[in-house]
């Protein structure tokens, strides 16, 4: 579990792995399943909760495991993915307070 998280003035909140990029959601469009991605580390987590409370994944590998790319990559990535928006401190909000995560604002 995380021990704080950062917040904008936007309201987005940012990835506790690098700490530099917002938290965007992503749709794969094979399987219609919705994850969570850093922008610059690609960091990954399968749901908001999951931000908070567990060690993020690596998008990338992700992908190369489940058969979406293959490991000398990819190049037609609006086929298999959609980016959606970023993710709100709303939208964490009751799971940072049930766990007491401190919020830090930019």
């Amino acid at each position: 579990m995380i021990k704080y998280i950062k917040v904008d003035k936007k309201g987005y909140i940012y990835c506790s792995d690098c700490e530099q990029g917002r938290i965007q959601k992503v749709i794969l469009k094979k399987i219609q399943k919705e994850v969570y991605v850093c922008e610059e580390c690609e960091s990954l987590w399968f749901s908001l909760e999951e931000i908070i409370l567990k060690k993020s994944d690596f998008f990338t590998g992700y992908l190369e495991d489940e058969g979406h790319i293959t490991t000398e990559g990819f190049d037609d990535w609006d086929s298999i993915l959609e980016n959606g928006k970023f993710v709100q401190f709303d939208e964490v909000k009751d799971t940072i307070e049930k766990y007491k995560i401190k919020v830090v604002l930019l």
